[in-house]
């Protein structure tokens, strides 16, 4: 689905200016500029494993203020473009908090059956 001009300004606001990101394919750390598809390669030697590439990620977008979602969006723009609504960070928010209640339910039923 194609954002509107004004869907896209609003939601541009509430996107970092850039963040990292991992390269699937060599698990280097990458960078993800907001508005530009593709990325841009960084100094940073590619890590032994995706694990040890995403906290090295994690670890220098926390320092900018990025959070996980916001990388996310950032990360669908660079590939599909950003006037597409996976640019939203709120998608993503909504995503982790089902996920985070269909698990807390899980457990529950599980705790109740035992």
């Amino acid at each position: 689905m194609k954002l509107t001009k004004k869907q896209q300004k609003e939601i541009f606001a509430r996107l970092p200016e850039l963040c990292y990101s991992v390269l699937n394919t060599t698990n280097e750390i990458i960078i993800v500029k907001r508005g530009e598809t593709g990325y841009y390669r960084t100094d940073y030697a590619p890590a032994k494993d995706r694990k040890a590439a995403e906290e090295w990620c994690d670890l220098l977008n926390e320092r900018l203020g990025v959070t996980k979602s916001q990388r996310k969006g950032m990360e669908v723009g660079s590939m599909f473009g950003f006037d597409v609504y996976g640019i939203n960070p709120d998608y993503y928010d909504f995503c982790n908090s089902a996920q985070e209640v269909i698990k807390e339910v899980i457990e529950e039923t599980k705790n109740k059956q035992n």
